[in-house]
This record gives structure tokens, sequence and C-alpha cells, in this order.
């Protein structure tokens, strides 16, 4: 997934500056404040860039070219090709986290109870789970907005948003890259799935409390709102 978006998907994504805001917030009011910390989906490296002064940073994704860009980022970082539905790494962490939406990639949906057991397994007992999630509210607007195109590098991006089939909870993003010159151009379709809430929560449970359930705002989310971060302890 994203190995021929790689390049691109910095200048999309734009800066992380949210997500790192709530992540701070989140592990100054709940700890630890240094130590370990692993990222699930870490991409290019731009979250764990941020981390690098206050904690030994890990991260793991299933894209090798989105890793190489992190590699180059992030020198000192230890980083893995791996799934994040199905990997071991040595010693605990002291924090994990999951953020740009990466657990909507997960299907089908019992799989999201092999990732909290993942993690749950990876950190130490006390240690924080960090995560966000667009919800179906978010992910069926953006399906009835228009196409959004971009200029990056001199190559010209499409991004546009379907529901795969109405009786389903998968959405798609249709990436399509037209590069400058000669290239050929390429596209790709990135799915995610919409899970609610209290669905989330039960598959939690029998590894972490949740501490925190906010919108962007900061405010408690629900259903209705677009994107959810969640904080969790492990039991």
């Amino acid at each position: 997934m994203y190995d021929g978006f790689a390049q691109y998907y910095d200048a999309v994504m734009g800066a992380p500056t949210a997500r790192l805001e709530r992540l701070a917030e989140f592990v100054a009011d709940y700890g630890p404040t240094g130590g370990r910390a692993l990222e699930l989906g870490c991409g290019t490296g731009l979250l764990l860039e941020h981390l690098q002064p206050d904690f030994e940073c890990s991260g793991l994704d299933s894209s090798p070219s989105m890793l190489e860009i992190a590699g180059r980022r992030c020198p000192a970082a230890s980083l893995y090709l791996a799934d994040m539905t199905n990997f071991r790494i040595g010693g605990a962490f002291d924090v994990i986290y999951s953020l740009f939406d990466t657990l909507n990639h997960v299907s089908p949906v019992e799989r999201w109870s092999d990732v909290f057991r993942l993690a749950a397994e990876h950190l130490r007992v006390g240690g924080l789970l960090v995560f966000d999630v667009n919800t179906r509210t978010r992910l069926a607007d953006l399906s009835r907005a228009e196409p959004w195109s971009l200029e990056v590098d001199g190559a010209r991006v499409v991004l546009d948003v379907t529901q795969a089939d109405s009786s389903t909870d998968i959405f798609e993003f249709h990436i399509d890259v037209s590069p400058p010159g000669e290239r050929e151009p390429f596209s790709e379709v990135v799915p995610e799935l919409a899970v609610g809430l209290e669905e989330i929560e039960a598959r939690l449970h029998p590894w972490f409390s949740v501490l925190a359930r906010v919108d962007e705002a900061g405010l408690p989310a629900g259903e209705i709102s677009g994107h959810v971060y969640y904080a969790c302890r492990r039991r």
C-alpha cells in the first residue's frame, strides 16, 4: 500500500500539526513522557521525526517505499517491514501509537482485535496506546465530496473517495498520479473500513481501558464526529 504514491505522500498529507498536538497532549496527560515508542504504520516517518528527542523510536510499515523515506528522515529509529496485524519486536514499549487513520486500512474488523492484542503484548503494563480513526460520518462525507487535486513537484495528484458498495462499510480512496514529462501515470486504490465506536471499544476491552475519546477540537467524541482520537491504558 502506498508504494507508488510514497514520494508524494508528505506533500498531500500536509504538516502533521494537529496529530502531533493531540499525541503530545495525551502523552503529557497520561504519560510516560520518555522511554521507548513504537509507531504502527509509520509511513514516511513524519511523526517519528518529532518524537525522537524524547523517545527511543521504532516504527513499522508494510510499504518498503515508505520505510525507505522514513529511514532517511529518522536514521536513529529502528524500522521494520511488517504488517501491524502480525508482528513481533523484542522488548517492551512505553507508548505505541498509530495515527493518520491507519487503523481504518485494516479489514475485516476482526483483525482490529489482532492489532490491539499485539499492541498490548508489546506495551509495558500501564503503557499508553494512542490512535485515531475516521468515522463512518467522515468517510461518508468524503465520498459525497468532489475529487480533490494538488500539484506536487510537477505531478498532478487527484484523490477521489467512493463507497465500494452501499451495503458495506468499505470506502475506497482512489489516487491518480500524472507525473511530469514522459513518465507513465499510475493509480492506486486504498480502502478504509468504517467501524463504530462501540465496536472499537468492545475490541479494546480485553486489554485496554479507554482514558480519552475526543474529536479534532479536543471535545468528547461520538459517532457523528468526523475524526476521533483515542488514548488507552494497557491493563
